[in-house]
């Protein structure tokens, strides 16, 4: 009995061939490639992204990873994809299977729209599957239609074949044509840069942890990251907000950093209080509160202490609850290369569009004067000027 088991476990992570000997696989391949391909395309490019995580809890759970491919059948990858049987998410779980696998359906979050725990319990339910049926086209017949319903129909029947059952007229049309749109997906997948829908380059997906209750649309705001993206990949969050225990929220990996700073720079406004923007887009005003420092500041908004000196005319790094600190956005501030808090001045690197009046209304500084310290007339992208700030301001330490 150990044997068998083991057996049939070591069978369930075998990887999965596509049985292009089947005429049904190369009908829907042609299908897929021609009357479908716009649907195709864009179901491959929410694969590319999601790909990666769901093939990891895939392994983890000794599957094979091929099974990536059947959200693709299911969803197009959509999570908010909602079938007339209202099953819902990337694997389209009906309401009480999702539930019976540990996922939760509440006001603040549907965890079938969730990639990473839906898959967990797409896992658990494909394995269990397959333990039942030992083969993998009935488990995902099974997986459509129902267990209950395959068992019975194997048993009334006496066949025990998914293509047999099918070639006899058993199955309805949607359970019939389940497998072999699954394998024809599968086999495009495998082939894709081949037959010219170019490679599918897999993009690394990250989570970021994101503290209860706050809104996408203010996060949005201070990270950079646009509310669609959010949304777009995080759309178990039923109400726009993440709910009052926190959650990890899913971002393609290039937008994580911003997203973090993006959460420190908004947990930093509701505490000290972020007023409104001096030069919108290049500066905040931040009102500091009692346990502030310079170095607590400078971490929640991703600047260095010495930047913070600098533009602030502070000689020390004493402040005090009230005062009004201006900070630079990370729009500008990666666009400061040098601090130089005894000549009060900052090395600034050129953008395209930058001019002399430009400069001296985002930093208060006389345009005769940059031109005067850089011995330049006129500005160059990628040129680095010496800035010196107008005296006034904070003028203590």
């Amino acid at each position: 009995m150990a044997f068998a088991l083991a057996l049939l476990v070591a069978r369930a992570g075998a990887a999965l061939d596509v049985p292009v000997d089947h005429p049904e696989v190369r009908f829907f391949v042609g299908k897929y490639l021609t009357e479908h391909k716009k649907w195709l395309e864009a179901s491959l490019e929410r694969y590319s992204y999601y790909a990666t995580v769901v093939e990891s809890v895939l392994t983890r759970y000794g599957l094979p990873k091929e099974l990536s491919v059947l959200p693709i059948l299911e969803s197009g990858y959509n999570g908010n994809a909602v079938s007339r049987t209202r099953a819902v998410g990337y694997w389209q779980f009906m309401s009480f299977t999702a539930r019976r696998y540990g996922l939760d359906i509440n006001r603040w979050v549907d965890e079938r729209r969730d990639i990473e725990k839906s898959t967990r319990a797409a896992a658990r339910y494909l394995k269990d599957l397959y333990s039942m049926f030992g083969d993998w086209d009935l488990a995902l017949v099974a997986y459509n239609a129902g267990e209950g319903y395959i068992r019975d129909l194997l048993a009334a029947s006496g066949i025990d074949d998914f293509w047999t059952l099918a070639r006899c007229g058993l199955l309805p049309r949607q359970a019939r044509e389940f497998v072999p749109r699954f394998y024809a997906l599968l086999w495009i997948v495998k082939n894709a840069d081949r037959i010219g829908l170019g490679p599918i380059e897999k993009k690394p997906l990250e989570k970021v942890f994101i503290r209860g209750g706050v809104d996408l649309r203010l996060l949005a705001r201070y990270s950079g990251v646009s509310y669609s993206l959010l949304r777009q990949f995080n759309p178990f969050l039923r109400r726009g907000k993440v709910p009052p225990w926190g959650a990890y929220l899913y971002v393609p990996a290039r937008y994580a950093a911003s997203l973090r700073r993006g959460q420190r720079l908004l947990v930093a406004s509701l505490r000290g209080g972020v007023v409104a923007g001096v030069k919108k887009g290049y500066w905040y005003r931040y009102v500091v509160k009692r346990g502030d420092t310079l170095w607590s500041i400078s971490r929640s908004f991703g600047v260095s202490v010495s930047l913070l000196k600098v533009v602030n005319r502070l000689r020390g790094c004493f402040i005090r609850p009230g005062d009004v600190l201006l900070i630079p956005t990370l729009k500008l501030a990666e666009r400061i290369v040098e601090c130089r808090p005894r000549e009060r001045a900052i090395v600034y690197r050129v953008r395209r569009g930058d001019t002399l009046w430009r400069l001296s209304r985002i930093f208060g500084a006389d345009p005769q004067s940059i031109m005067r310290v850089n011995g330049v007339s006129r500005l160059r992208p990628g040129q680095k000027i010496k800035i010196v700030l107008r005296s006034g301001g904070n003028e203590r330490g």
